[in-house]
């Protein structure tokens, strides 16, 4: 029944800022190493002469929720599994939902760098 409430807007900014800070500062660290003109200032990251937001969906909050939805029915699914199991399915899952917004930050960037700011928005 949790996950059929959406938590409020200001309970999402919050909980997400560390994670997107986190994902905002290695995506530059990771394009500056390989040569991409990017610097980061908080949330806003520059590159080239576009700036790039990263909002709340960045976070992965909403992937995390889902994920865990389907993991845990899934869990609940084989009798068999312990306690072990269902802490290291969980540990995967966070794990997956913030790789797959570390890549999504980086298409982000290297579609506005290449196409421009409006490819990326749309």
């Amino acid at each position: 029944p949790i996950f059929m409430l959406p938590p409020p807007g200001t309970a999402i900014a919050i909980a997400t800022q560390p994670l997107r800070l986190g994902i905002s500062e290695q995506a530059v660290n990771l394009l500056s190493a390989l040569g991409y003109p990017t610097a980061r200032e908080g949330l806003s990251i520059f590159v080239a002469q576009y700036e790039l937001q990263v909002k709340a969906a960045c976070g992965g909050l909403n992937s995390m929720i889902s994920l865990t939805a389907v993991g845990l029915f899934y869990s609940y699914m084989r009798h068999g599994a312990g306690p072990a199991y269902h802490a290291f399915l969980f540990v995967v899952i966070v794990a997956m939902a913030m790789f797959a917004n570390f890549v999504r930050v980086i298409l982000l960037i290297l579609i506005t760098y290449y196409l421009g700011e409006g490819a990326a928005q749309g």
